[in-house]
Parts: structure tokens; sequence; C-alpha cells
């Protein structure tokens, strides 16, 4: 329960992805995760669908395994792996939609499909997200963790403006009372006007265009930690909402096997017909070239491991980069 209140409590990225069947359509979506710990969590909204991801070390190993054959052999790499991914997920929100997106998106009736671009120094792959969408319960999520702790910060942020314009009001009418006693200021480039609340709401507005502002609300800390201080779900809301995440876990396990079971039956029924007769000449075959086919599959294995482990930061070294870089949230 600890750690879906953190879960909660984490900020909202933007990201931008192209449609993968039509490169000139870009979406833009919000974005939560929880990447610390096994399993990971991915939660993706458009404000009006919701989709999310939940992933196991099992379930982890085995796309590793997929897509980087004989990569990951302890806790330790899959961990650092992970880390990675987050770090260029992370990126992707610091992005703008004139920038090139590094995401690529399929959307289906009941899933969305994020393929993110990892390109290091000496490796490239494609890591591709399979988030399920939610099918009840939808809106309650959204307005638990978007909508109420956005205007509560809204309203915390309006009464800080209004405290800090007080404050001025009164320093103005000291500064005035200090004229009136001994005259004007001897230095002229510290004296200033008396300060005008419209005025400054005009020079706002036209100097801020919000609509095309495409840095992420949550980049400054201090609206990262009164939306995290907005965000607050009871007992009774915290407990529903791991267990919808543990329910499009199960129905993201469920149409992966279907598919694979799909295709199962294609590959059935498209091959082709084998005589008796041919069975032995094709082992024969099979058997004089399973030798050399094991051993280039082994090597390019060792080859890939090494490349990945190579560039993999560890958890200490991912430690001081991300000290380093500027907070995201």
């Amino acid at each position: 329960m600890d750690r879906i209140q953190h879960f909660c409590r984490k900020p909202w990225h933007t990201i931008w992805a192209i449609d993968a069947t039509n490169s000139q359509v870009t979406y833009k979506f919000l974005m939560k995760e929880s990447f610390e710990h096994f399993p990971y969590i991915l939660l993706v909204t458009d404000c009006y669908n919701l989709w999310s991801q939940t992933s196991s070390t099992e379930m982890f190993k085995s796309q590793v395994q997929e897509l980087l054959p004989g990569s990951v052999g302890s806790s330790h790499s899959e961990q650092s792996l992970l880390n990675l991914i987050r770090e260029k997920l992370l990126e992707t929100s610091t992005t703008s939609p004139s920038d090139k997106p590094q995401f690529s998106v399929q959307r289906g009736e009941d899933s969305l499909i994020l393929s993110l671009d990892i390109v290091l120094s000496e490796l490239s792959f494609v890591w591709t997200f399979h988030c399920v969408r939610w099918k009840e319960e939808c809106q309650l999520v959204l307005s638990e963790l978007l909508v109420y702790p956005l205007l509560n910060t809204l309203k915390v942020l309006n009464d800080e403006k209004y405290a800090l314009i007080d404050i001025i009001s009164r320093k103005d009418k000291e500064i005035s009372e200090y004229k009136s006693f001994f005259g004007t200021l001897p230095k002229i480039s510290v004296s200033t006007q008396p300060f005008s609340l419209e005025n400054f709401d005009n020079v706002w507005k036209k100097e801020q265009d919000i609509s095309s502002s495409t840095k992420d609300l949550w980049t400054e800390q201090h609206i990262a930690d009164l939306f995290a201080s907005a965000t607050c779900l009871d007992e009774y809301k915290t407990r529903k909402l791991s267990q919808l995440l543990c329910e499009t876990n199960s129905e993201a396990l469920r149409l992966e096997n279907a598919t694979e079971q799909s295709k199962v039956k294609m590959d059935s029924k498209t091959s082709p017909q084998v005589g008796i007769e041919n069975v032995e000449s094709k082992d024969t075959c099979i058997n004089e070239s399973s030798a050399e086919l094991d051993e280039n599959e082994h090597s390019t294995e060792l080859h890939i491991r090494r490349k990945l482990l190579s560039v993999i930061p560890s958890e200490g070294n991912v430690e001081k980069r991300v000290k380093k870089k500027k907070r995201l949230f």
C-alpha cells in the first residue's frame, strides 16, 4: 500500500508520440511511472482514456530475452537495464512537438502499444510497452490522480499569489511612509513604482503564451511538491487502485496468450504437408547443419551480451548521473 501511495504522489509527464501507421499524426499523452522496483508500473492517459502496464521480474526478463537473447543474467543487470529505460523514458518528457518524438504508438480498441527508441553508443534497440485500456473506473482514477490534485494545486498557488501581493502592498506603504519623512531615496537605481495588480496581470498575459507552452508543469520542484501533497487517497481508494492494476495486468497476460495461440494456429494451417519418405532426408540435413547453427547463435548471443553490459550503467553510476541531471519532477 505504501508503494501505491508513493506512485500516486509522483508527477505526471507530457510525452509526444507519432502514429506508427501515419507519421504525420502526433499524439500527446500524460504519463506516470514507477520504475524504481519490480513490478514496474506505467500509467498513460489522453485525459479521456486510461491505459496501464504492470510488469513483474519474470515478464521483464522474458521480454529482454526475446529482444536481446543472452543479455540479462542477474537481478543486478535487470535493474540496471530498467533504470536505463526509465532514464530514456523521462528524457522524452523534455522534448517538444517540433522535435522528433522518440515514441511511436499503435492504438487498438483495448490496447496501446508504445515503442521507445533507445540509442546507445554501441547498441540500439526498441523497447515496447504493451498497455491495456481500463474499461472500468477510468474516470474515478483520473479524477483522484489528476483532476482533483490539479485543482488543489491551483488553489494553493492562487493563495500564495495573493499572499505575496499583500506583502508587496504593505511594503509599498512602508516605503511611502519613509519618503514622507526623509524625502526621495538617494539611489535612483533602487527606487520602484507602487505595485499594480492590473498592470502585472496584463504584462504576464502578454509575455506568457500558456496554450503553446510545452514545458512540463511538474519540472518546478515547488509545484511537484504541492501536487504530491494535494494527492491523497484513503485506504479504500488505495486498495481499489491496487486491485485495478492487478486486473489490468491479468488482462494483458490473457491478450498476450490469445495472440500467441492465434499465431500458432495460423502457422499450423500454413505449414506444408511433409511426406514420410522426405522425413529421413530432412533429418539428415538438419543434423549436419545443427552444430554450425548452434555455434553461430552462441557467438552472436555473446557478442550482444558484451555490448549491452558495456553500455548499461551500474546502479552507482546511475545515481551519479541522475544527480548531475536537471531534476525533471
